[in-house]
């Protein structure tokens, strides 16, 4: 494949990814939704190592593409001159990743309407992201450290099997 090849593809299967994850992300049913099983199916494919594409595509991509629902949104409070650029990308990026976690980890974590994930996680919108399966390891990295610490915290507290509350906190007298 030619140099310009490679660009027309990632350009095209960015603008995909892109408008899938919107689409995800407001509830708007897709055309290519034609049998039950295809959401997981599509969910899988983005998930194999030989269909990432560089994280930094989609930015580009999101940052020049972003939808007009989103854009208002997220132009709220952002001035562009003085370093606003930073900003509307570091906003416009954060919008992204939210997205992409949503679809990415929909029913494997149980995720509050009321935090973004990035919020719930704890992921900065400056984390150095290589592609989307990269995010998935990086928000079950975090899930996994804190089930971990938690555990520990356990053990240091002399609860080696279950823990139980005492009988005095659960019964009001």
């Amino acid at each position: 494949m030619r140099n310009e090849e490679i660009a027309r593809m990632l350009l095209h299967d960015g603008c995909f990814i892109i408008k899938h994850l919107f689409n995800f992300a407001h509830g708007t049913e897709e055309e290519l939704y034609v049998t039950r099983w295809s959401p997981a199916q599509l969910r899988i494919d983005l998930g194999l190592l030989e269909n990432q594409i560089p994280f930094f595509v989609l930015e580009e991509i999101f940052y020049h593409l972003t939808p007009w629902k989103l854009l208002r949104k997220i132009n709220r409070g952002v001035v562009v001159a003085g370093g606003g650029d930073y900003l509307l990308r570091l906003k416009k990026r954060r919008a992204l990743l939210d997205m992409a976690l949503w679809y990415m980890l929909q029913g494997w974590y149980p995720m509050p309407s009321s935090q973004s994930p990035m919020e719930y996680l704890g992921i900065s919108a400056e984390e150095e992201i290589h592609h989307l399966l990269h995010l998935v390891h990086v928000a079950h990295r975090i899930k996994v450290d804190a089930a971990v610490a938690e555990r520990r915290s356990q053990l240091a507290s002399g609860c080696h099997r279950f823990c139980f509350r005492p009988l005095n906190n659960l019964v009001s007298g």
